[in-house]
């Protein structure tokens, strides 16, 4: 969970920079759902709400941004859920086996992934601010 609000924090700032208003507000505000009390990020949705509440167009661009995200997300998490199942449809767990190693190698994979997307991140945004 760390490495993605690390991501999404420093995505936020780099949005910010490059003046893309509408995602750099869905990343400062998903790092304030994994991290309520994270305060860059506080600072960051400050700021953005205070451009916003300035000009006029911009907040009606990112009203309209997020009212044509919403349905798509909705649509394409329909989409790609499972079958939902009913209690009766679940067998019994009765000495059920977890093979530890293959969820430890998943952990890890996911732990590589992160560590490369946060470290491609903050390459980008060094590149933005120098």
């Amino acid at each position: 969970m760390n490495f993605s609000l690390n991501s999404d924090f420093s995505k936020a700032l780099a949005y910010e920079k490059l003046d893309k208003i509408a995602k750099s507000l869905q990343d400062y505000e998903s790092v304030k759902h994994l991290n309520p009390s994270n305060m860059n990020a506080s600072e960051g949705l400050r700021r953005l709400h205070q451009l916003i509440n300035k000009d006029e167009d911009l907040k009606r661009s990112i009203e309209k941004a997020r009212s044509q995200e919403l349905p798509k997300t909705q649509q394409n998490n329909k989409e790609n859920a499972p079958p939902k199942k009913t209690v009766s449809d679940v067998p019994q767990a009765t000495g059920a086996k977890v093979d530890t190693e293959a969820v430890y190698n998943e952990c890890e994979e996911l732990k590589k992934k992160g560590n490369e997307s946060f470290k491609e991140s903050t390459e980008n945004y060094l590149k933005i601010q120098f």
